[in-house]
C-alpha cells in the first residue's frame, strides 16, 4: 500500500447524467469509496452512485443529473452517511 496523502483526480467538469474516470492514490483500504455529493453537503446520501476503491484506480462514476457545484469525495469504507471527519480526500467537480 502507498504512504503519502491520498489524491484524486477528475475532470474538473463534467455532464450531467454521463459516466467519467477517476483516479486515486494513497493509502486507501478495501471498503473506502469515491462518490459524489453537493457542494456544501455534510454526509452521503443514500442513494449516491459510488465506486469501490476495489475495482482499482481509475473507477468510473455517473454523474447527478442535476447542473451545478460538487464535490467528489473519498471516504472510509465502514462510515456511510457519517460526518465529514470520515472522508479521506476531496476534489470539487463541477457538473454542467
Amino acid at each position: 500500500m502507498p504512504d503519502g496523502p491520498i489524491t484524486l483526480d477528475a475532470s474538473p467538469q463534467v455532464k450531467r447524467g454521463a459516466e467519467f474516470s477517476v483516479a486515486w492514490t494513497g493509502p486507501v483500504v478495501l471498503g473506502d469509496y469515491v462518490t459524489t455529493v453537493a457542494k456544501g453537503a455534510t454526509k452521503v446520501g443514500a442513494d449516491a452512485a459510488y465506486v469501490n476503491i476495489s475495482v482499482g484506480s481509475p473507477g468510473k462514476l455517473v454523474t447527478p443529473t442535476t447542473v451545478g457545484d460538487y464535490e467528489l469525495w473519498l471516504v472510509k469504507g465502514d462510515t456511510f452517511g457519517e460526518p465529514p471527519e470520515f472522508i479521506k480526500a476531496r476534489r470539487p467537480i463541477t457538473v454542467q
